[in-house]
């Protein structure tokens, strides 16, 4: 049953390796999204002003 266990381990690894992906992209997303609306608020202030 050596096979099995070995299996298990496995998919366990793969899913944290997929949750841990996950969460990078995720968190890369928040990041650029933050620098968009940032971006975009910023211009549309600038054009409120004028």
């Amino acid at each position: 049953m050596l096979g099995g266990d070995v299996y298990i381990q496995s998919r366990q690894s793969a899913d944290l390796f997929n949750v841990a992906q996950f969460r990078a992209k995720t968190k890369t997303t928040r990041i650029l999204m933050t620098a968009v609306i940032r971006r975009w608020l910023s211009t549309l202030l600038k054009r409120c002003r004028k």
